[in-house]
């Protein structure tokens, strides 16, 4: 992933916080999103949020947000989790074909 996003990623997170006053993942998250779909943009991926997705164990849950070609295959899931009781909010790429 470029440095150059990484950058707009971190920038537009400071905004976020310094903004809302909140590190709540429902804010937060909006940033990592938007971070992943500029990544997708330049690979020719789509982004898709609240994508459905069955585990290995055929639970289906839904993720934050997926990157999928236009053959609807996914090639990288995101989510945003918070350690309990540490009030920051980690997002990561869960899955990358």
């Amino acid at each position: 992933m470029s440095q150059l996003l990484i950058n707009d990623y971190l920038k537009q997170l400071d905004v976020i916080r310094k903004v809302s006053g909140s590190q709540r993942e429902t804010i937060v998250r909006e940033a990592f999103k938007d971070l992943l779909k500029a990544w997708g943009r330049q690979h020719d991926l789509v982004f898709l949020a609240e994508y459905p997705v069955k585990t290995a164990t055929k639970t289906n849950i839904a993720v934050d947000g997926a990157l999928l070609h236009e053959l609807r295959l996914a090639v990288a899931s995101s989510g945003c989790t918070a350690p309990s009781g540490s009030g920051t909010f980690r997002c990561r790429i869960l899955r990358l074909r």
